[in-house]
C-alpha cells in the first residue's frame, strides 16, 4: 500500500460496488434469510464471543429512548440473535450491533474481544478508493455507509481502536465512530431516523481479501497528539458545599446507566441537580451548574441546542415537583456493607436494581412499561414474570444439572412493600395471563358441564354413564393442602398460589388441625422440592398421593409483617422464598400507560409456554429433561462455587447460610425460566427452537441469584429487626415536629436532647439506630453537614412537612415570612 494513501481516493458508487464484488455478493435480506450469518462470518471470522444487539425507540426529538441490549453466544445462538433483530425492527425499534465480539455482559472497553475486521460509519462520505477497498460495505441509507475492512488475524482491541482512528481520518469516516464498543446498524432492520423507512442493505462482502495488520499500520498516518480527545477539567467547585457521598454525582464519576451500561447524560443531570438542589442551591445557581457540567464533562446533552437554558430549567422544575431526595447515603461511611453489620443484620443495605435485561423482550418490556403505568418498583412486575412464566411451564421440563440431580421450574416468591406501594396491582398485572387462562378454562368447563348434565339426565340407568369433566386450574388462591391434593391430583402439570397477603396464608396453616399443629407446612416443603406428597382424610379410607407436586407462589407481604411471616422458622420454609425488597417510591400521578402491543405480548410468551407437553411413558406423564449446553455447564459450575466460596467465608452471617444453601437449587431453576421463556419467544418468531440451556440463560439466573442475594439481606435485616426500631422512629417524628421539622447537630447533642425510652446508651449506636430508620422510612432523610476537626456535625429532616415548606417559602424580601411559615406547620 503506497504512503500517499490518504490522497485523492477514487468514489466507489453503491451501485459500482454491488456490481463488481463478485466473490460473495450479499443479495438483499428478503432474498436469502441465511446471508445475514454469512455478513457476520465475514465480521468475526471463527471467533466466539458474545454478540451485543442494542435496540431503541426513536423519538421526536432525535433521542433514542427505551433502550435494551441482548447478548448472544456466537456463533451458537447466530439463530436467535437475528431472529431477536427482525422482532425488534418490525416492532418499531432501531437495531444496531457492536462492532466486535465481547468476553462479558456489558459493553464496556474492557470486555472487547480480540478484533479481526475494521470499521467505519462512513455518515455521508463516499466509499474510499481501490486503495483502502471496504471488504463489506453496508448501506445503511441512501448515500450512507458502513464499511468494513476485514484483517488476516485477530489484533489486541486497543491496537484495533487505534487503527480504526487513523482509518476514519483517512477515509472521512465519522471521527467519533472509531472507538470500541462502536454500534453500527444490523443489515436486515429499518432505519427509522429517517421518513421513509430504508431498510438497512448488505451491499456486498468480498472475501477473497484481507488486510494485514502490518499493511494498515504501515499506510496510514499516525495519530497527531492534536488529533487525541482533549482531557476535560471536570473539578470545579460546586456552587454549594456538598457532602462527600455527592462529590462523585458532581464530577460525572458516579453517572446514571443505561441498559447497555452506556451513561444516561439526561438522567444524569438530573442526578447532579438533585444533590446541588437538596444542599440547598438556588435555581440560579443550579441552572448554571447543569450548563457547566454538560460541557465540562463532554455530554453536551444540551449545549449546543438554541433551547439548551430552557431544558435546564426543566430539570430544575421536576427537581422542585418531586421534593427533596429521601434517600441520600451517608457521606463517607464506609461501613454500610461490611460483614460485621451483616451479622447483626441491624441496617438494610442499598437494594440492586432487578436485571430485567435477563428476560425475554416481550417480558422485560411489559415489566418495565406496568411499573411506569402503575408508579411501583420494576422489581414488583420483573419477580411476578419470573412466577408467571414459572407457572405457565410447570411440571413439563426439569433441567438435568448431573445424575442424579434435576431442578424443576417452581419458585417460592415474594415482594416486600407498605400497604400503599400498590404490590396488588403488580401482583395481578404479572399474572395476568395466568388469571384469563383461568377464565378461559371455567368457561370451557361450563360448556363441558351443561353438556354432561344433559347427558346424564338422557342416560337409562343400565346405560352407561358419561364421564364427568373436570375443571382446568393455572391458579389458586384460597385453599388447604387437602383441596390443593385433589386439584394436583386433577391437573398434574400443576398450579400456581397467588396470595395478596403471604401473611395471612400462613397463618391459615393447620388453623384446622387439633391444637393448631399440623403438617402443613412440611407439606409446602416437600412441594418445594417437587418431592411426593400423601394427604389423609377422616374421610376417605385411602390418602391422596401426589407423586410430582408443583405449586409456584407468589405474593406480597408486608416490611412490618416480616416478623410473622419468620415464626417457626426453623423448619426452612422462609428460606425457601425469593424476594424482592425495593426501596419505596413516591406516590404521584403519572400519565404513562401500558401499551396493548406489550401486554399482548407478554401474553403470548406465557400462552406459548403453556403450550409445552411433558414426556408420556406406559401412559403416564412425566418432565422432560433438558441438559445444559458445555458452555452452560461450565458458568453454572462457575458460579455454584463462587456462591460457596461466599457461603463458607469467615463471619458470613449464620442467619443467611440457609438462605444461600437453596439458591444453587434456584440458579439452576432460574436458568431453565430463561431458556424455556427464550425458545418459546424465539419459534413465536421462526427462529430456533432446540431445548438446551446455554450459556446465555445461566449467566442470566447467575444475575437473578445476584440481585435475590442483596434482597435476601433486605428482608432478613426486616426479619429479625429489633422491636424497638418503631418505637424510637415514633419519637424521632415527634422530636423533629418539636423542631420545626428540621434538627442540626452531632450524634451527642441529639442523645442529650432526644427524650425516648428507647434510645440506645451511647450516642454512636443512636446514629446508627437513625441511619436505619431514615433508610427505611420516605419521610426522613439524613445529611451530613461540613466537617471540621472538632465537630462532625449532620442535619435531620422531615421530609414532607419541608416539601410543603419549601413550595410556599417566601422570599429575603417577604414582608410576612413567619405567618407563611405558620400557615405551613398548621396544616402538617
Amino acid at each position: 500500500m503506497p504512503e500517499d494513501v490518504a490522497e485523492q481516493p477514487r468514489a466507489v458508487s453503491e451501485r459500482e460496488w454491488g456490481l463488481t464484488k463478485g466473490s460473495d455478493v450479499i443479495m438483499p435480506q428478503d432474498a436469502h434469510e441465511d446471508t445475514r450469518e454469512k455478513f457476520y462470518r465475514h465480521l468475526f471470522g471463527g471467533q466466539s464471543g458474545l454478540l451485543a444487539l442494542f435496540s431503541g425507540v426513536r423519538m421526536p426529538d432525535g433521542d433514542v429512548d427505551k433502550t435494551s441490549t441482548r447478548y448472544f453466544d456466537y456463533p451458537a445462538s447466530i439463530g436467535d440473535a437475528l431472529a431477536h433483530a427482525t422482532k425488534e425492527s418490525d416492532a418499531g425499534r432501531e437495531v444496531w450491533h457492536c462492532a466486535h465480539l465481547l468476553t462479558g455482559k456489558r459493553r464496556i472497553k474492557e470486555n472487547a474481544a480480540p478484533v479481526i475486521t475494521l470499521w467505519g460509519d462512513l455518515d455521508g462520505a463516499e466509499i474510499p478508493n481501490d486503495t483502502l477497498l471496504p471488504t463489506g460495505v453496508v448501506g445503511s441509507s441512501p448515500g450512507r455507509f458502513h464499511c468494513y475492512w476485514r484483517l488476516s488475524e485477530e489484533i489486541p482491541p486497543e491496537l484495533a481502536e487505534d487503527l480504526n482512528k487513523r482509518l476514519a481520518a483517512v477515509v472521512g469516516a465519522d471521527p467519533s465512530g472509531f472507538d470500541l464498543t462502536q454500534l453500527l446498524r444490523v443489515p436486515g432492520t429499518v432505519n427509522y431516523k429517517y421518513p421513509d423507512r430504508p431498510v438497512v442493505k448488505s451491499l456486498g462482502l468480498d472475501g477473497s481479501r484481507s488486510y494485514t495488520p502490518r499493511e494498515m499500520d504501515e499506510a496510514l498516518p499516525k495519530s497527531e497528539k492534536s488529533q487525541e480527545p482533549q482531557s476535560r477539567d471536570t473539578s470545579g467547585e460546586p456552587p454549594v458545599v456538598l457532602a462527600e457521598s455527592a462529590l462523585p454525582v458532581w464530577r460525572g464519576e458516579d453517572p446514571k446507566l443505561k441498559e447497555d451500561g452506556e451513561p444516561d447524560k439526561s438522567a444524569t443531570l438530573v442526578k447532579i441537580g438533585r444533590v446541588l438542589y437538596d444542599a440547598g442551591a438556588t435555581r440560579a445557581a443550579i441552572v448554571d451548574a447543569l450548563a457547566e457540567r454538560d460541557e465540562a464533562l463532554g455530554w453536551r446533552k444540551y449545549t449546543d441546542r438554541p433551547d439548551a437554558d430552557a431544558r435546564y430549567h426543566e430539570i430544575m422544575d421536576e427537581l422542585q415537583s418531586n421534593g427533596r431526595n429521601t434517600k441520600l447515603k451517608l457521606g463517607n461511611d464506609s461501613n454500610d456493607s461490611t460483614d460485621s453489620e451483616f451479622r447483626e443484620l441491624r441496617e438494610l443495605p442499598d437494594p440492586e436494581r432487578f436485571p430485567v435485561e435477563v428476560f425475554p423482550s416481550s417480558a422485560s418490556r411489559l415489566v418495565r412499561e406496568a411499573a411506569a403505568s402503575i408508579g411501583c418498583p420494576v422489581d414488583f412486575l420483573a419477580v411476578g414474570a419470573l412466577a408467571s412464566m414459572s407457572a405457565a411451564i410447570g411440571d413439563t421440563r426439569k433441567i438435568l444439572i448431573k445424575k442424579g440431580w434435576t431442578e424443576g421450574a417452581a419458585v417460592y416468591a415474594m415482594i416486600v412493600g407498605d400497604p400503599a406501594s400498590k404490590k396488588s396491582p403488580a401482583l395481578y398485572e404479572a399474572m395476568r395471563p395466568v388469571l384469563m387462562r383461568q377464565l378461559s378454562l371455567k368457561a370451557e368447563y361450563d360448556r363441558q358441564r351443561e353438556e354432561y348434565e344433559i347427558a346424564l339426565a338422557r342416560c337409562d340407568k343400565d346405560d352407561e354413564k358419561p364421564e364427568k369433566p373436570v375443571m382446568g386450574r393455572t391458579y389458586v388462591d384460597d385453599t388447604t393442602v387437602e383441596k390443593l391434593a385433589d386439584i394436583l391430583k386433577e391437573n398434574q402439570r400443576g398450579v400456581a398460589l397467588i396470595k395478596d397477603e403471604l401473611s395471612g396464608w400462613l397463618g391459615s396453616m393447620d388453623q384446622y388441625k387439633q391444637g393448631g399443629k399440623g403438617g402443613d407446612r412440611q407439606k409446602w416443603l416437600q412441594i418445594h422440592t417437587n418431592r411426593p406428597i400423601s394427604v389423609d382424610r377422616k374421610s376417605s379410607e385411602e390418602p391422596t398421593i401426589i407423586p410430582r407436586p408443583f405449586v409456584s407462589i407468589f405474593g406480597g407481604i408486608q416490611p412490618e409483617v416480616l416478623p410473622d411471616f419468620g415464626k417457626d422458622r426453623g423448619d426452612g420454609l422462609l428460606d425457601r422464598f425469593v424476594g424482592a425488597y425495593p426501596e419505596p417510591m413516591s406516590g404521584r400521578w403519572t400519565d404513562n400507560e401500558l401499551s396493548d402491543e406489550a401486554r399482548e405480548g407478554y401474553k403470548a410468551l406465557i400462552e406459548a409456554l403453556y403450550r409445552l407437553e411433558p414426556a408420556e411413558y406406559d401412559g403416564d406423564e412425566f418432565a422432560s429433561c433438558v441438559d445444559m449446553s458445555a458452555e452452560g455447564k461450565a458458568v453454572f459450575v462457575r458460579e455454584y462455587n463462587r456462591l460457596h466460596e461466599e457461603l463458607e467465608a469467615p463471619g458470613f452471617p449464620q442467619r443467611l447460610r440457609p438462605v444461600y444453601g437453596k439458591l444453587e437449587g434456584y440458579l439452576a431453576r432460574f436458568a431453565l425460566i430463561l431458556a424455556m421463556a427464550r425458545r418459546a419467544e424465539a419459534r413465536s418468531t421462526g427462529g430456533a427452537t432446540m431445548e438446551r440451556v446455554g450459556r446465555e440463560d445461566v449467566e442470566g439466573a447467575a444475575a437473578l441469584i445476584y440481585y435475590f442475594k442483596n434482597h435476601a439481606r433486605r428482608v432478613y435485616t426486616g426479619l429479625y429487626a429489633d422491636s424497638t426500631v418503631d418505637n424510637l422512629a415514633a419519637d424521632i417524628r415527634s422530636f423533629l415536629i418539636d423542631k420545626e421539622y428540621i434538627w442540626e447537630g452531632t450524634a451527642s447533642e441529639l442523645h442529650s436532647a432526644l427524650n425516648s425510652e428507647y434510645k440506645p446508651a451511647r450516642p454512636e449506636d443512636l446514629a446508627k439506630s437513625v441511619r436505619a430508620i431514615v433508610k427505611r422510612s420516605p419521610l426522613l432523610r439524613f445529611e451530613n453537614l461540613k466537617r471540621t476537626e472538632t465537630r462532625r456535625a449532620f442535619r435531620l429532616t422531615l421530609e414532607n412537612a419541608v416539601i410543603a415548606v419549601s413550595a410556599v417559602m417566601p422570599s429575603a424580601d417577604d414582608p410576612e415570612p413567619e405567618a407563611r411559615r405558620e400557615s405551613v406547620r398548621e396544616s402538617w
